[in-house]
C-alpha cells in the first residue's frame, strides 16, 4: 500500500505537506479539500493557538513532580487514565 510507504519514510515538513493535500485532494476533491484547508486555518487562528509556552504554563505549572512521576508511570503501564 502506497500510504505505508509514506509513512514509513523519513519526509521533510513539504513532503508531508504535498502529500497531505495529495490525499485531500483524492479524498475530498480540490474544492473540498481546499475548503478544509481555509477551516482548519480560521479554527487555528482564531482560537489563538501560537504561544506554546504560556498555554504549557497553565498546566504545567499546577502539577508537582510526584504528579508528573505518576502520570508517567501509568502511561508505561498502559493506563492512560
Amino acid at each position: 500500500m502506497e500510504t505505508d510507504t509514506i509513512v514509513s519514510e523519513k519526509m521533510t515538513d513539504d513532503a508531508i505537506r504535498e502529500n497531505g493535500i495529495k490525499i485531500l485532494e483524492r479524498e475530498l476533491g480540490v474544492a473540498n479539500a481546499r475548503r478544509f484547508l481555509l477551516l482548519f486555518d480560521r479554527q487555528t487562528i482564531n482560537k489563538g493557538h501560537g504561544n506554546y509556552t504560556e498555554e504549557r504554563h497553565q498546566w504545567l505549572d499546577q502539577l508537582s513532580m510526584e504528579d508528573v512521576l505518576v502520570q508517567l508511570h501509568a502511561m508505561r503501564e498502559g493506563n492512560t487514565e
